[in-house]
């Protein structure tokens, strides 16, 4: 079969006639307008993640494939202007040895021409190519709130049983289409969110952020006496220079510590704490192991050359660097939210999400910014809680924020809002905004992905 000169005729729903056929390198300028032609949440749930344009290198990489692990078709209509290119499909064999025999299934329909039978057209051509190829098993991951999506893959299951005179396959979890070939769709958690591909930004940002602060940026050297030293000795020596924590040598070699409040007695050894090895880590580890530790320890010990030789607090957590990580990193959830609403409620459509207070009050922002000279847009004047109050409505969103209700991502967004407050005011970020912290270091890897 001569794959890149595929093609075959099929009707739609609505009677009109669309023509199938293999994607082509000269189609890249029909792709892209297509694409500028999906709504902000079709471009969603088909890339799993807000996305409003594609790069050239992305252009050649969906229209200059081999048709060999790669496969992909385009359905197209006769208009005035010429064919239009409405809907497209492809499979992507995963790489592993020998011939391939499983592939990743993906669509992307424009809005108009939804629920009009063209996906599942176009999917009903690459099973036959497919299974003519070897492939044994097709897959799809999908967005569990893309009900499109999951209904169109439920009843494409009813047709092909009756193209391939097969008992009725059972859905959502894997279904044998025949002796040759199944498929199955997958509903994607929002932690599955990280299998979308990382941009070269991306990763120079996730190495900043784990490579580029480091605990040894903010740990203290660890004074340490010998375990047969006096303990009231040891004592008086720490509180003379203000320490509360100390390491204890036996044979040399620091093998624990000691607590200045609880010293007492003849020596050091009947006072000696040994190290937890979920509270020591190594010199390079990112903040938030770091802040893992002291999640549940008072104390972080620093492993140097193989040998803890410094400790974190809480308190040195209030240290610029520290100060400096985070605040970074909700500049990086701010900014993604305010990208996301965008996609998702373009002209302002989110103004009808806000409370009327709410938007009076981002207008008047607005007008004391005109004031001064600035160009902002209305939605630059809403506040960190006011675009989280948008986008927790949308339960795609909650998903993959990883709340399970709404009530908790307001708590979540209040406490990172609290958060941002004390950062830009120099205040105390350990009493009272411990939880948000933490929720920042568990979250690392997703708010990466938010870049």
């Amino acid at each position: 079969m001569d794959l890149q000169h595929y093609k075959a005729d099929g009707t739609l729903k609505d009677g009109r006639i669309v023509h199938v056929r293999a994607i082509r390198p000269d189609d890249k300028a029909a792709l892209l307008a297509g694409f500028q032609r999906l709504s902000g949440k079709s471009a969603y749930m088909r890339f799993m993640s807000p996305k409003n344009e594609i790069t050239a290198q992305e252009l050649a990489y969906y229209t200059e494939i081999d048709y060999v692990g790669h496969v992909a078709l385009v359905a197209t209509l006769e208009e005035n202007e010429g064919e239009r290119l409405i809907g497209s499909g492809r499979y992507i064999a995963y790489d592993e040895p020998g011939p391939p025999h499983r592939a990743e299934l993906a669509f992307a329909v424009e809005d108009e021409f939804q629920g009009l039978g063209v996906a599942t057209l176009v999917l009903r051509h690459l099973i036959k190519i497919a299974r003519q190829a070897g492939i044994r098993e097709l897959r799809a991951d999908v967005l569990p709130q893309n009900t499109a999506m999951l209904g169109f893959s439920k009843k494409a299951a009813c047709h092909y049983n009756a193209w391939l005179n097969q008992e009725p396959p059972t859905f959502p979890s894997r279904f044998q289409m025949n002796k040759a070939l199944k498929t199955s769709v997958r509903p994607v958690s929002a932690r599955d969110h990280g299998i979308v591909a990382a941009t070269a930004l991306q990763t120079r940002m996730k190495r900043l952020f784990t490579e580029g602060f480091t605990a040894i940026d903010i740990a203290q050297p660890l004074l340490s006496f010998d375990v047969e030293k006096n303990a009231g000795d040891v004592r008086r020596i720490m509180g003379e220079n203000n320490i509360l924590i100390a390491g204890a040598r036996l044979n040399g070699v620091i093998a624990g510590y000691l607590l200045r409040e609880a010293l007492s007695g003849s020596d050091c050894a009947s006072h000696l704490h040994s190290f937890d090895d979920s509270q020591t880590v190594n010199e390079t580890a990112p903040f938030a192991d770091v802040i893992n530790a002291l999640v549940d320890h008072e104390y972080c010990f620093i492993s140097l050359l193989g040998t803890v030789g410094a400790v974190i607090t809480r308190d040195d957590l209030q240290k610029p660097p520290v100060r400096m990580w985070l605040f970074g990193m909700i500049t990086i959830i701010e900014m993604f939210l305010g990208r996301t609403i965008e996609i998702l409620y373009p002209n302002e459509a989110w103004r009808q999400e806000l409370s009327p207070g709410r938007l009076k009050k981002a207008l008047q922002v607005l007008e004391e910014r005109k004031r001064r000279n600035q160009s902002p847009r209305l939605l630059d004047c809403l506040q960190l809680s006011d675009k989280t109050q948008i986008l927790i409505k949308d339960p795609v969103m909650r998903e993959d924020a990883g709340f399970t209700s709404k009530r908790e991502g307001e708590r979540v967004i209040r406490e990172l809002e609290s958060l941002r407050n004390s950062l830009a005011h120099a205040q105390d970020i350990v009493t009272h905004d411990w939880n948000a912290v933490v929720t920042i270091a568990n979250r690392l890897e997703k708010i990466m992905t938010r870049i």
